[in-house]
């Protein structure tokens, strides 16, 4: 469908972009990114604290949208393609350990990796260092974690200085030529800076200081950053460590996203009712009209092999996707990807097991243990486990011991949690990334009795029992059996509910989504012919 619009004062005939999905029940889709094929993309809630970002595929070819991964998470980082693995990073709020999670695909299977080397509330980004993984961290101090080996070890190569009980987060970010630009919110305000591998992380010169930083990207080996202020938006362009402003094509302006195809710069844009997708050829010199969309409100953009998709939040609640009509085309078959990441087995080599395990029951006796959210030696202890590769079993018996009978303060004294809640979830944690298929299914039938507090964070055994499920593939028919209980709680509020529905998708490549019916109809009929 084509219509009439107006570019830079020039008539042009831009084509409307179709409706290709609508996602729920969350309200946004966003980080779109091709991957083997497909785009793939979040459904999150924004702007609050929440616990669901889910994953999905939609194939340009075909038309089929599928459901792909959960994470506990409040909405989801920016994703990066590394190594030929797609890497998703994001804010598990279920362990509250202050470290990094990522999960990795290739395209059908995943892993869970962790990012152990500082203090993390949320891994907002993955970027490319020079060849290597690099995770944007942020916590009370912003930094960069590194990875030579696509996950598995890491080290911090940046801490940002933050005065003490202030915050600093690292967000957007692009890597060009060995540097690392990234918008910087602290004090307040919001900056473009750059590290260059030693020092501190400076201000880009020439940038305007306190405007909303809503894109950082890499175009022909060159930063270009979006900001939002009064009046139109503004595309910079970073020439030689100086921003440099490019004119806006028109006084109303408003970008919500920015990419590059390699060839093109393409923004789509947001003005009342009006939402619009613009390309510049000559790298945001000038700027035209290619595409209008309608029936919600544009978050982010990508363009694959000359086809522009565009997520946002629908006008009925839900996130939308919107594109061109599928080719009917069949792409030819891949080659098979590599092999995933994996940082922990369960080897049970080079280690004195029972004395470890008499230590960690030690430790679990001592309800100071239980204080900071156990990340001090009942945390330490755990991780020296997994390093170790613990033995099927281990953090098994270890749950058997039992935990103090105290209540512990949590999330800066505002909660007080019993310390049986703190010290379980850590074993789970555990038994979830060492592959443990061992976890209690007695703990997926406690009832949700957690007061909602405005943190959305719960230290409750059923969610990183449900995580521990999905990362170990304990998917034995009485597992099933004890998820799809859970899946008929009404009372659970609706993100938990989301939880208990991606773990079923991961331990049973079945994709039913949202439709409770197809997943009771199935389990119904699978059940009988289902390994024990």
């Amino acid at each position: 469908m084509l219509g009439l619009v107006h570019a830079a004062g020039t008539a042009k005939a831009a084509e409307q972009l179709n409706i290709l999905a609508n996602v729920g029940p969350w309200p946004v889709v966003d980080h779109l990114i091709g991957y083997r094929g497909k785009l793939w993309f979040s459904n999150a809630v924004k702007g609050k604290n929440h616990n669901s970002a889910d994953i999905w595929s939609y194939d340009p070819d075909t038309g089929k949208l599928r459901y792909e991964r959960y994470l506990h998470s409040q909405d989801a980082g920016a994703p990066l393609i590394h190594g030929g693995l797609l890497y998703w990073p994001f804010e598990d709020g279920r362990f509250s350990l202050g470290w990094g999670m990522i999960e990795v695909t290739d395209g059908k299977n995943w892993a869970p990796l962790l990012v152990p080397t500082a203090e993390i509330f949320h891994l907002h980004h993955l970027a490319e260092l020079n060849g290597d993984l690099l995770a944007v961290s942020s916590a009370w101090r912003a930094g960069y974690q590194l990875s030579k080996d696509g996950g598995r070890t890491w080290r911090q190569i940046y801490d940002h200085e933050t005065p003490k009980r202030r915050v600093s987060r690292f967000t957007a970010t692009a890597s060009v030529g060995g540097r690392v630009y990234s918008r910087l919110r602290q004090a307040g305000k919001s900056t473009l800076t750059m590290w260059s591998g030693n020092g501190p992380a400076r201000e880009v010169k020439g940038w305007p200081q306190g405007n909303p930083v809503l894109a950082v990207i890499n175009h022909k080996n060159t930063v270009f950053a979006v900001t939002r202020q009064e009046g139109p938006s503004s595309v910079w362009r970073l020439v030689g460590g100086h921003a440099e402003r490019l004119p806006p094509p028109q006084d109303n302006w408003r970008v919500m996203d920015l990419t590059s195809d390699g060839d093109s710069l393409w923004a789509v844009t947001r003005t009342g009712d009006q939402s619009t997708v613009w390309r510049s050829k000559d790298d945001g010199l000038s700027w035209r009209i290619t595409h209008t969309l309608s029936g919600g409100f544009p978050w982010s953009i990508r363009v694959l092999q000359g086809r522009v998709f565009v997520g946002g939040r629908g006008k009925n609640g839900k996130g939308i996707l919107w594109g061109p009509a599928p080719s009917g085309t069949s792409a030819p078959p891949l080659p098979a990807p590599p092999a995933l990441p994996r940082q922990f087995s369960a080897i049970g080599e080079g280690a004195d097991w029972p004395a470890l395990g008499r230590k960690l029951a030690g430790v679990m006796k001592d309800p100071k243990a239980y204080e900071n959210h156990g990340r001090g030696e009942l945390r330490n202890l755990t991780f020296q486990a997994l390093r170790q590769g613990a033995p099927q079993g281990f953090f098994a018996r270890a749950l058997k011991e039992g935990f103090p009978s105290v209540q512990v303060g949590t999330f800066g004294g505002q909660f007080k949690m019993p310390a049986d809640e703190i010290g379980a979830t850590l074993l789970l944690w555990g038994m979830g990334l060492s592959g443990h298929q061992t976890v209690p299914l007695a703990l997926l039938r406690e009832p949700w009795s957690k007061p909602a507090n405005s943190t959305e964070k719960y230290f409750a055994p059923v969610l990183t029992a449900l995580w521990a499920i999905a990362a170990a593939n304990q998917r034995d028919r009485a597992t099933i059996d004890a998820v799809m209980e859970r899946l008929a709680l009404s009372a659970d509020p609706n993100w938990l509910q989301s939880q208990v529905i991606g773990t079923l998708t991961a331990i049973t490549d079945q994709r039913f989504a949202y439709d409770l019916l197809a997943w009771r109809r199935w389990w119904r009929e699978a059940r009988t012919t289902w390994p024990p």
